[in-house]
């Protein structure tokens, strides 16, 4: 595939609206935006002041869900050059994301199982262990 042809391809997987790669695209059908395409959620925020038809596109969808990625979050950290100390080393298919997200991130912070009785504190998953061991006489004093 020619640089040209992929840069069309990655055109068309943008979001009308926010810019960013389309999430859950949908297919704009009304005579004013025939063939748009647009993501989900920035599409409820239109509507809220516009009246469009509309359709899903499963195509597109399965598409965009086989884009390889990096974990968001690495991105923003390289991006705001934030050297944290921890890395993720996610790069997989956009469709693996939440679960990477919500199961394994090693960026994502966790809330102290203790934060419904009062602990505030907020750590990356390896260091939410060790907070729990260091704090333990603090949390049985909540």
């Amino acid at each position: 595939m020619s640089k040209l042809e992929d840069e069309k391809i990655k055109k068309g997987l943008i979001c009308l609206i926010c810019k960013q790669i389309v999430n859950n695209p949908i297919e704009m059908t009304c005579p004013d935006h025939k063939n748009v395409i647009v993501g989900g959620h920035c599409l409820e925020q239109f509507l809220n002041v516009n009246r469009c038809c509309y359709t899903k596109n499963k195509q597109m969808q399965q598409h965009i869900d086989n884009l390889n990625v990096i974990c968001p979050l690495q991105f923003e950290q390289l991006y705001e050059k934030k050297g944290r100390g921890v890395i993720c080393d996610f790069n997989g298919k956009l469709e693996h994301l939440n679960a990477h997200l919500d199961n394994a991130c090693l960026l994502k912070l966790f809330e102290c199982w203790f934060k419904p009785f009062g602990c505030n504190h907020n750590s990356f998953k390896p260091e939410l262990e060790q907070h729990l061991i260091s704090s333990m006489k603090f949390h049985f004093d909540l």
